[in-house]
């Protein structure tokens, strides 16, 4: 892997820049493999390692055993990530002709103080697109070059017209409108012991 494309790692996730991007901010969290975790058992803690067939995607991971502890690790890595993901948004502006612009930190508190303030998803595809389960962590600016149809126009500053195949686009993709499970309802299902997702 290009040392670019990591952007974090703990003992049990890597976190990889998205190859396909389609927001400024997209990234993926993959469990390790291996994947241990620590079980007690009547006071005594065991090391054992999730099968890999249960690290395929979030429906086999769902009906392991090991589904919370796996969901709880790659929640701590999403937690990490959007923090630093919020802090890059308060250095970076959409400049008037449309470009996205970063900013490193200034001592002048009036210069680029507002930033940007864009939403921040995560989910896992309900059909996933590789085999290995991954987190989507994006933004919801559609600010990529990797859209198919980039014909966007700005009205006023809060208000956006957009090409109809666009839209289209980012409603099939978009994790707010039902692309993805979201890791907090992952997250419930497995406390819950619930095996399928719909």
């Amino acid at each position: 892997m290009p040392p670019d494309m990591l952007v974090d790692h703990d003992p049990y996730t890597y976190t990889i820049c998205d190859g396909y991007a389609k927001a400024q901010y997209h990234f993926l969290i993959l469990p390790r493999i291996p994947f241990y975790i620590d079980v007690q058992d009547q006071g005594i803690s065991t090391r054992v390692q999730v099968p890999t067939r249960d690290l395929d995607s979030i429906q086999a991971l769902l009906q392991s055993r090991h589904a919370s502890a796996v969901l709880d690790r790659l929640g701590e890595a999403r937690h990490r990530l959007v923090h630093r993901i919020h802090a890059s948004m308060r250095q970076a502006r959409i400049e008037p002709h449309g470009h996205y612009a970063f900013y490193p930190c200034s001592d002048d508190k009036d210069q680029h103080a507002e930033g940007v303030a864009w939403h921040v998803h995560c989910g896992f595809h309900s059909v996933p697109s590789m085999r290995h389960l991954h987190l989507h962590v994006i933004s919801n600016d559609l600010v990529s070059n990797r859209l198919k149809h980039k014909k966007v126009s700005c009205i006023g500053s809060t208000h956006m017209l957009m090409h109809c195949s666009l839209l289209q686009h980012y409603l099939s993709f978009h994790p707010a409108v039902g692309f993805s499970l979201p890791l907090e309802k992952a997250q419930a299902l497995a406390a819950q012991g619930v095996s399928k997702v719909c």
